[in-house]
């Protein structure tokens, strides 16, 4: 059996909320590893707002005992890597990987605590220097990027995106492709138009409520 723990629950970040101050209209983005590291169980799983289950979570808990689970981008928009000046200001072994998407990611408490601490590092630094943050991508993602260069995971960036799959495969530039669903039998239908997926995630716009027929609501 799965717990699932409402954000609102989570006594999170309470001595980093001065920190995070300065990203005002982006703060709801930026403070996920301080969310993750909140979590009260051994393993945790992240999965985005904007994402739909549609297989049993039982088949991904098993991969996080083998270590970080994380996703490429499947996307791959132009915008994705970060700047490659960041990793001269936040210096890193070795730069390995340009992609990154953290809509769902799972942590295992202990053996992943270097990675949660050098997440909120980076975000720590880009919430004191400007010059940082504008060299981010997108948020807390692209700091997760840096974190998995800073503790030198990832080679753990997994290709293949069956349990963070954009819907329909399609990438960035067919957006304006997704299919629209009827209130009454979208879940079946999304299953069924997406056979080998575990989690279909609504990246970018338009989302999945958007997409819902009002006429069927």
């Amino acid at each position: 059996m799965l717990d699932v723990v409402p954000i609102e629950l989570l006594n999170t970040f309470s001595e980093k909320r001065n920190c995070l101050q300065p990203f005002q209209q982006s703060k709801l983005l930026w403070p996920r590893p301080w969310l993750v590291d909140a979590s009260p169980f051994e393993k945790t799983l992240w999965i985005d707002a904007d994402s739909i289950v549609i297989r049993p979570l039982s088949e991904l808990f098993p991969e996080i005992e083998k270590g970080v689970v994380v996703y490429t981008d499947a996307n791959h928009p132009p915008s994705s890597p970060n700047h490659p000046k960041l990793y001269e200001l936040l210096p890193v072994p070795k730069i390995t990987a340009k992609f990154v998407n953290s809509g769902v990611l799972g942590l295992q408490c202990g053996r992943d605590d270097d990675l949660i601490s050098s997440w909120k590092y980076c975000i720590e630094q880009a919430a004191t220097r400007l010059e940082v943050r504008q060299l981010i991508s997108w948020h807390d993602q692209g700091a997760l990027l840096w974190a998995l260069h800073k503790t030198m995971r990832t080679h753990l960036i997994r290709q293949d995106v069956t349990w963070n799959c954009p819907p329909h495969g399609f990438n960035a530039s067919r957006r304006s492709e997704r299919k629209r669903y009827s209130r009454a039998s979208y879940l079946q239908d999304i299953r069924r138009d997406h056979p080998h997926v575990g989690i279909v995630h609504y990246m970018s716009r338009p989302k999945l409520w958007e997409l819902i027929d009002e006429d069927t609501r």
